[in-house]
Formats: structure tokens, C-alpha cells, sequence
């Protein structure tokens, strides 16, 4: 695992439009990693966390980070439980 993979991730769903739709219509926070998993990235929930702080990526797009619902104001993620 490593937080340059979260990196990619995050730039990932910040710049492609149909993958982070396709990341946002999956079910359970499972299956999510499973995708997530499957296309080549591998990080842990506390890499992506810090990865998006580091990148000021947790309220890009009206409160989104990496395409999931975020609660900015104490950057905690409920979809990965960060």
C-alpha cells in the first residue's frame, strides 16, 4: 500500500469524469475496494486520508474527495470510515 497509489487515485477521480461515476455507483464500501483494488491502486483508508489532506482534495468539487461525500469541516470520510 502506499499514498503515491492514493495520489493516483485521487487524480484519477478528479480527472476522469466516467471513472469516478463509475467508483460513486458502486454499493458497499467492499465492493468499492474490490474496484478499486481491480484498477491497479492499492492504498490503505488512512493513506487515501492523508493523501487527499496533503492535496487539499478532501472538499474539491462541493465536498467531495476522490468522489466520495465528505464531512470538510473534520475531514472524515463515513464511506471509509476515516
Amino acid at each position: 500500500m502506499s499514498t503515491e497509489s492514493a495520489k493516483q487515485f485521487i487524480k484519477r477521480m478528479q480527472e476522469d469524469k466516467a471513472f469516478a461515476g463509475a467508483v460513486e455507483k458502486l454499493g458497499g464500501k467492499e465492493e468499492r475496494a474490490a474496484f478499486i483494488k481491480q484498477q491497479g491502486f492499492d492504498f490503505s483508508k488512512e493513506e487515501l486520508t492523508e493523501t487527499a489532506s496533503e492535496m487539499n482534495a478532501l472538499d474539491v468539487v462541493g465536498g467531495k474527495c476522490c468522489g466520495i461525500r465528505c464531512e470538510t469541516d473534520n475531514h472524515k470520510c463515513p464511506e471509509w470510515g476515516a
